[in-house]
């Protein structure tokens, strides 16, 4: 099944409900530009995605519970993304997570294939839960105490430190 969204269409937010067995690729460099929302969790969709397109309006972005898979850029998502959930899916490829929008509060990545040494030193402010646990992630990190608890590394060689 093919779904696509026309730049002409005008709203706020798109919810692909979740257990519907979609699959196929999912295209997300020419979603409307005032699209604030985008959820699509929980069916088959397969392959990489393009999350350098996102619409400027971005606020909350669901791909959870897919079978999509490559690598995935994250230092040119939309200033205005607050909330990104890629989790459950067969994400592969190292993480920078050095240019994360200032806006950022929740990113959700675990149960993928990450690898690589990861560098928390420039999380945004504002950060409220980040779970990378799940993936072959490894490094030292130091984490504020009042994220320490919301930084999620299990089943990863991440060693936790709290920043002194």
């Amino acid at each position: 099944m093919r779904i696509r969204v026309e730049r002409h269409v005008q709203f706020s937010n798109c919810a692909i409900k979740k257990k519907n067995d979609l699959s196929g690729s999912l295209k997300l460099d020419n979603l409307p530009d005032t699209l604030t929302e985008f959820t699509a969790h929980q069916n088959k969709f397969s392959g990489s995605v393009d999350l350098t397109q996102l619409p400027a309006a971005m606020l909350t972005l669901i791909l959870e519970h897919n079978r999509l898979s490559g690598s995935v850029v994250l230092t040119q998502l939309p200033d205005s993304l607050c909330k990104l959930y890629l989790s459950n899916n067969q994400f592969s490829g190292a993480l920078d997570l050095r240019r994360l929008p200032s806006s950022m509060f929740y990113l959700f990545l675990n149960n993928n294939s990450f690898s690589g040494t990861v560098d928390l030193s420039q999380l945004p402010q504002g950060i409220k839960g980040l779970d990378l646990s799940d993936n072959e992630l490894s490094g030292e990190v130091f984490i504020p105490d009042d994220l320490f608890d919301s930084v999620g590394a299990d089943n990863t060689k991440i060693i936790k430190r709290h920043m002194e």
